[in-house]
C-alpha cells in the first residue's frame, strides 16, 4: 500500500474509486468529501488502485495522483487489486475503511462496485458502513453536453473521445485538457542539433492517446505554464516505422528535463505525420507548427491546469 500525501490525520473521510482521467464526476465525489470533511473535523483520504489488470488508461498513476492532490485530496493511497480482490464486501468494510483508514464517512460513486468479484454495489456499502458506524454518501451521475445531447460523463466515454481524436469534447467532459504523463528519456538527439530540442516520452503500453500527429500543447514546470508542440507517432522521415513515441519541444525553457515525469496537456491537432523530403523541410514546418502552438497557448491561456507535482 503506497500513500502520497500533502497531510495526514488519523479520522478520515475516504474516497473511492478508480478515477481514471480525475473527470467532473470524480471532481463531485471529493467536492461532496470536502463537505464531509468539514463536519466531520476529518482528514480526506482517495483510496484506490494502484492498477487494474489490461486496462486501458486516460491517465497514468503520477499524472492520476497529481489530479487527486490538485482536487483536494490530502492524502492518495494506491493500494494493490491483488491483495484485496478476495475480500468479501464485510472484511473491505472492516479491514480497509474501520482498521487501515480510520473511516468516519466515505463517499462513492452512485455506479461503485467492491468486494470479491465485484459483486456489492453501492447501496450495500451504506448498509454495511451503517453497521460499522460510518457516514456513506453515494454521488449521483454528473451529465454533460456531447454532439448537442446530454450524457453520462465516464471515463468510458471520454477515453472513446481522446482516441478519435476529439481533444475538445473530452475536455469539456474532464473539466480539464486531456493530458499525458511519462518519464523523460534519451532520444537520437537530432531535435537538439537542430535548435529544437525535445522530451521523449515512451507511452505506458495501455495508454489512450490521440492518433499519430502533430499537436498543440503546454507543459507546467517549476509552476510556470510552457507552450510546446508534441509529435505523437513513429517519426517516419528519419525512422520509418520505428519506436511509437511522444516527443514534446517545449517553447521558451531550455533546463535539464532528462529522468523527471513530464505532464503534456493537449490543446489541439495541428497536422497528421507525415515524411519529409529533407531534415531542412522538416525544421521549416516545425517553425510553422510552433506559432500555431504559440497562438493557441495564447487564446486558451485561462483554461491551462495541470497538477503542480507528480
Amino acid at each position: 500500500m503506497e500513500r502520497f500525501l500533502q497531510r495526514e490525520r488519523r479520522r478520515t473521510v475516504t474516497v473511492l474509486g478508480y478515477f481514471d482521467g480525475v473527470h467532473r464526476g470524480h471532481r463531485a465525489l471529493l467536492s461532496a468529501a470536502r463537505t464531509l470533511c468539514r463536519e466531520q473535523d476529518a482528514g480526506l483520504v482517495v483510496w484506490t488502485f494502484d492498477s487494474l489488470p489490461g486496462k486501458e488508461l486516460l491517465t497514468p498513476r503520477a499524472l492520476r495522483v497529481g489530479w487527486l492532490l490538485h482536487y483536494g485530496a490530502e492524502t492518495v493511497i494506491l493500494d494493490s487489486f491483488e491483495r484485496v480482490r478476495e475480500l468479501s464486501p464485510e472484511a473491505f468494510v472492516g479491514q480497509i475503511l474501520d482498521r487501515a483508514l480510520g473511516s468516519v464517512a466515505c463517499v462513492c460513486g452512485y455506479n461503485y462496485h467492491f468486494g470479491f468479484g465485484g459483486r456489492a454495489d453501492a447501496s450495500e456499502l451504506e448498509r454495511l458502513c451503517r453497521r460499522q458506524g460510518i457516514l456513506c454518501r453515494t454521488a449521483g451521475e454528473v451529465r454533460g453536453e456531447l454532439d448537442g445531447s446530454p450524457v453520462t460523463i465516464c471515463s468510458t466515454l471520454i477515453r472513446r473521445l481522446v482516441a478519435e481524436g476529439r481533444l475538445s469534447d473530452a475536455a469539456s467532459l474532464l473539466g480539464h485538457p486531456f493530458a499525458s504523463c511519462g518519464e523523460v528519456i534519451h532520444g537520437r538527439r537530432f531535435g537538439r542539433t537542430a535548435g529544437m530540442p525535445t522530451a521523449n516520452q515512451r507511452p505506458h503500453p495501455h495508454a489512450v492517446l490521440p492518433p499519430d500527429g502533430v499537436y498543440a500543447t503546454f507543459c507546467r514546470i517549476d509552476g510556470r505554464y510552457y507552450p510546446a508542440v508534441t509529435n505523437l507517432g513513429c517519426r517516419p522521415t528519419f525512422f520509418g516505422e520505428g519506436e511509437r513515441l511522444s516527443e514534446t519541444h517545449v517553447l521558451g525553457y531550455s533546463g535539464d528535463l532528462y529522468g523527471k515525469d513530464l505532464a503534456v496537456g493537449y490543446l489541439a491537432r495541428i497536422r497528421g505525420e507525415r515524411r519529409f523530403d529533407s531534415p531542412e523541410e522538416l525544421v521549416r514546418e516545425v517553425e510553422r507548427n510552433k506559432e500555431t502552438a504559440r497562438d493557441l497557448f495564447s487564446a486558451q491561456r485561462e483554461r491551462l491546469s495541470l497538477p503542480d507535482q507528480l
